[in-house]
């Protein structure tokens, strides 16, 4: 497969492809169900798109044009193709324009404009007619097919438009599907519209899939910006590229530039996560793409000094026995390297931390004498002899100093 028509292989069946449209054809012909149809789109929208819609102009725009189109174009800068950015924008109407006004004007100008118009996030009717008029005046897919084509039917966040596109149009080169479509795709976007896109990902799950059918080898994920997903919590499509390309993930280990370093997803970006706290995404990390939760990842929570955090993270996988190794490290003289003196955020969240795990067994007789002898300042405590890495090194700590099984540390503290 190349690159002319991503997709293409996927419609197998094309004599179902045409007795649908025949089908499609007969149901528009006929003009009782015509109108019938054209009554319900007012319901296509939801009321919060239509109110959006009135307000924006959109209304004001198409009767403007209506009363003086030499003015409308005037108001416009001059440009010629500025009708296709309304939204109230009809196929007779776009016929009427483009044979009366756009025949000196380049076809990338007239497909940037119109692939622009925001129905086409909630709508493919017109933007299929539109194709349709533009093959019947002689004009080529290839001149139809331009970046900001593509990067306007990304945006749109609507996977019919995308597969109906990419059936119709070639697609733009593998640079330009790198640097812009795939990063497109897998970022949220938040300017204002007056339609809005519909949620969700499935136009990125529908490009990816594409995108390794042709080539599970390329690096289709290199500037994605997965350090800024994590830290906003798009943890849907943080998933998503995790179902859809995870044989693309080891190839971010290097960045395709300077630029794009800290961008990619590899141990700091948990580490990232960790100091903003944001739990869903280090569960979505550690869990869908087994980023490990390092020594140094759990130094980095400790040195939050939150201790509903730390919870938190620790109940992402409670057998692993992580809020003891953050004890151990709360209450270790490293803990506080970063902090200044005079901060006292750490004497309070050590207190806080020593009467939340006397409950749960994780302070034994030798470890409560050095917190006696020291609770004074607790900003000074000695560092302590010893620093097991693994839970299983804890266990056994407290299984030589203890023959009582009951104090042995609690994993599980969900009852407490």
């Amino acid at each position: 497969m190349t690159l002319q028509f991503l997709g293409r292989q996927k419609n197998k069946n094309d004599e179902k492809v045409k007795i649908d449209e025949t089908l499609f054809r007969r149901v528009w012909n006929n003009k009782v169900l015509q109108r019938l149809i054209c009554s319900k789109i007012k319901d296509y929208l939801s009321t919060k798109d239509r109110a959006a819609l009135i307000r924006s102009g959109a209304a004001s725009n198409i009767e403007m044009y209506k009363a003086d189109i030499t003015q409308f174009i005037r108001s416009n800068y001059g440009s010629l193709v500025a009708i296709f950015y309304c939204e109230f924008l009809t196929v007779d109407l776009f016929k009427l324009h483009f044979d009366t006004y756009c025949k000196e004007t380049s076809i990338s100008e007239v497909m940037d404009a119109f692939s622009h118009n925001n129905r086409h996030s909630r709508d493919t009717w017109l933007f299929r007619r539109v194709i349709d008029i533009l093959k019947d005046r002689g004009i080529k897919p290839e001149s139809m097919s331009t970046v900001n084509t593509w990067r306007h039917v990304i945006e749109s966040n609507n996977v019919d438009l995308y597969n109906y596109v990419k059936s119709v149009l070639p697609m733009p080169t593998r640079e330009s599907i790198k640097k812009d479509l795939v990063p497109r795709a897998a970022m949220p976007y938040s300017w204002n519209k007056t339609i809005y896109p519909l949620t969700g990902t499935d136009v990125l799950a529908e490009l990816l899939q594409d995108l390794i059918d042709l080539d599970p080898t390329e690096n289709w994920l290199e500037c994605v910006d997965f350090s800024y997903l994590a830290l906003m919590e798009k943890v849907d499509i943080l998933e998503t590229i995790a179902m859809y390309a995870m044989p693309c993930i080891p190839y971010l280990a290097k960045p395709y530039s300077q630029y794009s370093l800290g961008r990619q997803l590899n141990e700091r970006t948990m580490m990232l996560v960790i100091q903003r706290k944001r739990i869903e995404s280090i569960k979505c990390l550690y869990k869908s793409f087994k980023i490990p939760l390092s020594h140094k990842a759990l130094m980095a929570a400790a040195r939050t000094c939150d201790l509903p955090f730390i919870i938190a993270l620790n109940n992402i996988e409670p057998a692993a026995g992580r809020l003891y190794t953050i004890f151990l490290l709360a209450i270790s003289s490293k803990f506080n390297v970063y902090l200044h003196a005079d901060d006292f955020r750490c004497e309070n969240f050590r207190e806080a931390f020593i009467n939340h795990v006397k409950p749960l067994n994780y302070i034994h007789k030798r470890l409560q004498r050095q917190i006696n002898n020291n609770y004074v300042d607790l900003r000074q405590w000695p560092r302590l002899d010893y620093q097991p890495t693994y839970i299983q090194q804890h266990f056994a700590m407290f299984q030589q100093q203890s023959s009582d099984d009951t104090n042995i540390p609690l994993l599980s503290f969900d009852d407490i």
